[in-house]
């Protein structure tokens, strides 16, 4: 289980999470958005930076740019 999914806040936004933690989520956006889990894990690796200057932070999702892909998707079909 990743950390973030047990330790964060519902009450603020989240620019980011980890990686794993939103793979974890996957399932459940394919399912309210209907969309393959793969396609959604695609965006999700698409959506993922890592780490500052390739030593610094943690690999992370940006949580915005992601909700705003899987929306373009959602749309235009």
């Amino acid at each position: 289980m990743p950390a973030d999914a047990v330790t964060s806040s519902g009450s603020g936004p989240r620019p980011d999470v980890s990686p794993a933690y939103a793979r974890l989520q996957a399932h459940r956006g394919a399912g309210r958005d209907h969309l393959p889990v793969a396609r959604i894990e695609q965006q999700v690796r698409e959506h993922t930076e890592g780490r500052t200057l390739g030593r610094i932070g943690e690999p992370h999702v940006n949580v915005l740019q992601l909700s705003l892909a899987l929306r373009e998707l959602t749309t235009s079909r």
